[in-house]
């Protein structure tokens, strides 16, 4: 902000601290322009070109103009694509280009050392002898989980979930998975005592461990005390004060006590005193009893393995609910031990999204798998929305936004006492078959046989003339008017080129009926023509048609889902049907077997129909159309339907309100609140959606969306350059700052500004001789409005001054209130010495 830093510092603190000054008005400065002629997009200047001026006067205020009318001005901040969202902490559960889309599985399913590093480590357990066993750890995921949307909860709205689908062994989440090299004898008393690692975390084979049962004992913190020594240790936020009181040589127990209770722990068993859990890994005594060492696991956590039976814990062996015991053969020769660990209630089996929400395994607690998001949420910003509504009792129309992001209402359904027609509100027709003839008013399409490039137009005008005839058109959605070239368009049969988009359509003229039709020279006739939306999605509005078709047998027609070349159907056809893309098409054919009938799906009565992007891995293009249905005295949308995999209706907790997910995660909300007025709303994804499902100790999201802020020039739209001798200058001048092109011999408004007679030649008109001058003369006209004097000698000087406005950025000498600029060609800048200027500096000097 260039004028902020004029701002003396004074001033500045005399604001701060509260103080009362009378401010004068800002003096004017070069160095602020395109200020105040273009100020944050907002435009309020006029140029006043001289009427007696040379056309490069003209020339030079168009190369002022066309700079000022670039300028930044709107600050617009925008959503961006920032690739894909991923696990960046912990490891994903879905894979490149197999991510988890709606209703899969998770994509991997192993994981491995490479992907929990820590947690799946190999590993190796050494007997008493020194004997080593290697073993390998993974975690082998079921194919029972699928991501989905349910309400589970009947005090909440369905929501986005991981669905664990079972609750058996049978189905399991994931199966630990331990592979020992050899087997392995844990009941054998070398094995006693010693440690090992699983999943993360460091276990002791207890003395408990026999032929069926594999009992380890893990803890939070591991202690030595000797007899009599006594130490306070926080075990999951309380402290405990342990004592050694003494020894039971016979039995090789150690006699504890914990926050004054006492007992005793035998080697190699645990034991809960004064509310903790205690393992007492190794006694050692001597001097009958009077010394000795005890190396005590607080806080340990007994597990309990033993085949066919879910994992147990603590010393009253509770069952670990959804786990259950596999080994290989039993803990006198293991060879592998796995647990299977599935969610055992039903009413709970799912895992919801969110960290806080995060399924903890629920034997060693190391790692945990979480629904960390969604690529798209349900009803995010970034999704397109199309909403089907209805107006008063007889008209539905469709809210959507195209592919250049312009949104329209469009009435398409119109109930006559119970007959619905393909209409707008005014009962104008909707012509969907490409080479209708339409009259003004109605409505066709322009139709290259790409929807990226269909536009839908309502007929605007027709011209009929033999010279100057021509046929206009305003697209429905952006507003645009587009005319053909003129020329003979006075008979039936006459037609005129339209170019839309580089696309070259030839308008038929059908002068008897005032009414035009529209065909693109591709050979193909387009039927329900579809049109790009915003996220990619297409639109196309369907209707049962039954007039103006007589397609011939072997004619290609492009449909909403598919292409189709030639018939090869049965003279006289009623009723049957033929495949396209994921839609059904309905059709009768004449004893020329050419098409005469089509509808979609069987579908009588106006709907829309949206075509899906393909999607992944199917490269499926799955469709969703509703049609509209009449109550006898109301307009109504029914019959939702999906082709692809979806949910169904999803109760919510408004009653009369449901909600549907489809495959590639487009969602839609029906609501049936005003029971003679069903409307629904669709959520389109900008990508197919997936889900965000990590398995480690920590699962975090990162990637995906993201914002840009830029300033968008805004367009200027008002009267902006007019002549000298214009009326309506003299009004002007008192309202606008002005930049006046041509001295005071050619533009009468440059004479006045500085203060001279018109027409003044020479000397006379203060302009530099050979040379040019840019001058801001501040109140030239009114208070508060500056005049931006733009003046050469010659006409070619004039210019050479424009054209510096025209590149300012590259000239740093733009700057105080008067500049001089000489030559034409390559025009160089330097401070110009006025005549005030001279005058005071004289009176300084002196």
């Amino acid at each position: 902000m260039q004028i902020l830093k004029r701002l003396g510092a004074g001033f500045l603190g005399a604001v701060m601290t509260g103080a009362s000054l009378l401010v004068p008005a800002m003096a004017a400065d070069l160095s602020a322009y395109p200020a105040p002629f273009v100020t944050d997009g907002t435009t309020n200047f006029l140029m006043v070109v001289g009427a007696d001026a040379s056309p490069a006067d003209v020339v030079g205020a168009i190369n002022i103009a066309v700079r000022l009318g670039a300028e930044p001005g709107e600050e617009k901040t925008v959503s961006t694509s920032g690739g894909q969202q991923t696990i960046t902490e912990g490891v994903d559960l879905g894979l490149s280009g197999d991510l988890i889309y709606f209703n899969d599985t998770f994509s991997k399913d192993v994981l491995t050392k490479t992907d929990m590093p820590t947690i799946l480590a190999d590993g190796t357990f050494t007997d008493d002898d020194g004997t080593n066993y290697d073993y390998t750890q993974n975690v082998d995921l079921g194919t029972s989980a699928r991501f989905f949307y349910v309400k589970y909860d009947t005090d909440k709205d369905p929501e986005l979930i991981v669905d664990l689908s079972s609750t058996s062994s049978s189905s399991p989440l994931y199966t630990l998975k331990v592979t020992f090299s050899k087997t392995v004898a844990f009941n054998s008393t070398k094995s006693e005592g010693q440690t090992i690692t699983l999943f993360g975390k460091e276990y002791t084979v207890a003395s408990d461990t026999d032929s069926t049962k594999l009992v380890l004992y893990g803890s939070s913190q591991s202690v030595t005390l000797n007899k009599d020594e006594e130490t306070t240790v926080a075990v999951g936020g309380t402290d405990y004060t342990i004592k050694v009181i003494g020894f039971d040589t016979s039995n090789d127990k150690v006699i504890l006590s914990v926050n004054g209770n006492t007992n005793d722990i035998a080697e190699g068993s645990s034991k809960k005193i004064g509310g903790l859990e205690v393992y007492a890994k190794t006694v050692t005594s001597w001097d009958n009893g009077n010394a000795g060492i005890a190396i005590l696991q607080l806080g340990s956590q007994k597990l309990t393995f033993e085949d066919g039976q879910p994992v147990q814990e603590g010393d009253d062996n509770t069952d670990i609910d959804g786990t259950q015991v596999d080994m290989t053969t039993n803990p006198g020769s293991l060879s592998t031990l796995n647990i299977k660990v599935y969610k055992p209630d039903s009413d709970n089996d799912y895992i919801a999204m969110g960290s806080d929400n995060a399924f903890v395994d629920p034997v060693f607690g190391s790692f945990k798998i979480t629904f960390a998001g969604v690529s798209s949420e349900l009803t995010a910003d970034a999704r397109d929305q199309i909403k089907l509504r209805t107006s008063g009792d007889n008209k539905a129309y469709v809210e959507a936004t195209d592919k250049n992001g312009n949104t329209a209402d469009i009435y398409y359904a119109y109930d006559s006492s119970g007959t619905i027609s393909l209409q707008d509100d005014n009962q104008k027709n909707i012509y969907v078959i490409e080479g209708a003839y339409a009259e003004k008013d109605e409505y066709i399409f322009l139709t290259p046989g790409d929807e990226k490039y269909t536009h839908m137009v309502k007929v605007k005008k027709i011209y009929e003339h033999a010279t100057k005839g021509y046929a206009e058109f305003t697209d429905v959605f952006s507003g645009e008017t587009y005319k053909t070239a003129t020329g003979d368009f006075n008979d039936t049969g006459d037609t005129r080129d339209l170019v839309v988009d580089g696309k070259t359509y030839t308008v038929t003229l059908d002068a008897t009926n005032d009414k035009v039709s529209v065909t693109y020279a591709d050979s193909k006739t387009t039927i329900f023509p579809a049109i790009e939306l915003a996220n990619g999605e297409k639109l196309a509005f369907i209707s049962k048609q039954t007039t103006g078709l007589n397609i011939p047998n072997t004619s290609t027609i492009i449909l909403p889902t598919n292409t189709k070349t030639g018939w090869a159907l049965a003279n006289g056809t009623n009723g049957s049907t033929f495949p396209s893309g994921q839609a059904t098409y309905w059709y009768k054919t004449n004893d020329d077997a050419n098409l005469t009938q089509i509808t979609v799906n069987g579908m009588l009565t106006p709907g829309i129909l949206v075509v899906e992007e393909k999607d992944n891995p199917n490269s499926v293009e799955n469709i969703i159309y509703v049609v509209t249905s009449s109550g006898g005295t109301y307009i109504t949308h029914t019959n939702l339907t999906f082709t692809g995999a979806n949910t169904g209706a999803v109760s919510t907790e408004t009653d009369n309100v449901e909600h549907y997910v489809d495959y590639y995660g487009t969602f839609v909300v029906k609501d049936a609140t005003d029971s003679h007025h069903t409307i629904y709303t669709l959520y389109y994804p900008d990508e197919q959606m997936y889900a965000l499902v990590g398995a480690g100790s920590e699962v975090t999201v990162g990637g995906g969306t993201g914002t840009v802020t830029y300033e968008q020039v805004v367009p200027i739209e008002d009267n902006i350059a007019r002549l000298d001798t214009d009326a309506a200058v003299e009004q002007a001048k008192l309202e606008k700052d002005l930049i006046l092109v041509g001295g005071p011999a050619v533009n009468r408004l440059t004479a006045q500004a500085l203060g001279l007679s018109y027409p003044s030649y020479g000397a006379a008109s203060t302009v530099p001789e050979n040379a040019a001058m840019i001058k801001l003369v501040e109140n030239a006209f009114t208070t508060g409005k500056v005049a931006l004097v733009v003046a050469g000698w010659e006409a070619e000087n004039t210019q050479a001054a424009c054209r510096v406005l025209q590149q300012y950025t590259k000239y740093p000498e733009l700057t105080g209130t008067a500049v001089k600029v000489t030559g034409t060609t390559t025009p160089v800048v330097e401070a110009l010495i006025t005549e005030e200027a001279q005058a005071e500096e004289n009176q300084t000097s002196e």
